[in-house]
């Protein structure tokens, strides 16, 4: 069995007190679905079952599993099926991999107003505001409904502002570091967009 160190015992038992998304995918399918965290013990992280019936026999032929808990990323070469719900193991063959974002993620539901702003660099008029998923201190991701060129890695962009409750948050230059399909909580199909803060051109407000 794995030994958890306490940053992710503490990770993984705020997931289940708090009840945030987590994302949980596999290998041989290129979306990933929202989940919940239904139980924690030490060898095994119990998730909501969230997988579209059309989706089920593709994700179970994968040979590696991910589960990403805030800023922690496990992978396992296979889950359980415990009813309902699907049973993450913390076995020998799998281990926790940190993620680059080191700094803690708050994540948000779509009715707590945070908005991320965002200049088309490519016009450098065009306003487009995209509800914010989670943020850190070092970046955020957003969901959007359609694939653009504007959200491919390395893609600078010069204007990004953060809105909380209309309240300027934070206005900074930011580059997006990737992209993917999400499946949210409520079973619709999303693009997730990751992009980090420049920290040097960082400005926050309070």
């Amino acid at each position: 069995m794995v030994e958890l160190q306490d940053v992710e015992k503490k990770i993984l038992e705020k997931a289940l007190k708090e009840q945030y998304p987590v994302i949980f995918s596999g290998s041989e399918l290129d979306i990933s679905f929202q989940t919940l965290v239904v139980d924690y013990k030490e060898d095994l992280v119990l998730i909501e079952n969230r997988i579209p019936p059309e989706y089920i026999r593709k994700f179970c032929a994968s040979k590696n599993f991910q589960l990403l808990c805030d800023t922690i990323r496990f992978q396992v070469g296979e889950i359980r099926h415990e009813g309902r719900h699907i049973g993450f193991p913390l076995i020998s063959n799998g281990s926790p991999i940190n993620e680059l974002r080191r700094s803690e993620r708050f994540s948000f539901s779509p009715d707590e107003r945070v908005f991320c702003e965002i200049i088309n660099p490519f016009d450098g008029e065009t306003k487009l505001t995209k509800a914010v998923m989670d943020m850190s201190a070092t970046g955020l991701s957003l969901r959007t409904s359609f694939e653009s060129m504007l959200f491919v890695a390395g893609i600078r962009l010069p204007y990004l502002r953060v809105l909380v409750d209309n309240d300027l948050y934070v206005q900074c230059v930011g580059q997006v570091v990737y992209r993917r399909k999400i499946f949210d909580l409520k079973g619709r199909l999303r693009m997730q967009v990751g992009i980090k803060f420049l920290e040097s051109e960082a400005q926050t407000t309070k």
